[in-house]
């Protein structure tokens, strides 16, 4: 019987060359993502193939880079922004699947979890947020300023154990 095994140990693969240097997949997770995509998600249509060996083509990679990040930058906002979101297990799942899809696409740098004000922010939506990212805490910019904003919206809603909630985030 034959099985599929996952690798995870860190292939180099070496995706765009520019005057400045090469950008490389190091993440076992991008050389999987790599393998089971089909080819069309990874080369341009033919009428919109981009030369990336000069600067303007390599700017302009950056940029569909940074356009495909913005609606992984929303996703997790979403239910988390909106204090009427139902607190449900499809909801609260969203919020998670968003903040974990951003991570393996962009990073943890890029889950920026700054200027959310505690009156108009969903705490429990809040929560899971940060329980999703809690292993990349110290990589997510103003993660505890999040905990903090979690706190004080749990109080604003009047939730029955604030302490429970945000228990192991201290």
């Amino acid at each position: 019987m034959l099985s599929a095994q996952t690798r995870f140990d860190v292939i180099n693969v070496q995706t765009l060359q520019s005057p400045f240097g090469s950008e490389t997949f190091s993440d076992y997770r991008d050389v999987i993502r790599l393998a089971s995509s089909g080819l069309c998600q990874w080369i341009n249509p033919i009428n919109s193939l981009i030369s990336v060996s000069d600067a303007a083509g390599w700017q302009q990679q950056k940029v569909i880079k940074e356009n495909s990040l913005t609606p992984l930058r929303n996703a997790w906002r979403k239910h988390v922004v909106d204090v009427t979101a139902p607190i449900n297990f499809e909801h609260i799942g969203e919020t998670i699947d968003g903040v974990y899809n951003l991570i393996e696409i962009g990073g943890p740098g890029e889950l920026d979890m700054s200027g959310l004000d505690s009156q108009a922010t969903n705490g429990e939506h809040l929560v899971a947020a940060l329980r999703a990212a809690y292993r990349w805490r110290n990589e997510v910019p103003s993660w505890s300023e999040a905990r903090d904003v979690a706190r004080c919206a749990l109080l604003r809603e009047r939730h029955a154990d604030v302490e429970l909630c945000l228990a192991g985030l201290e």
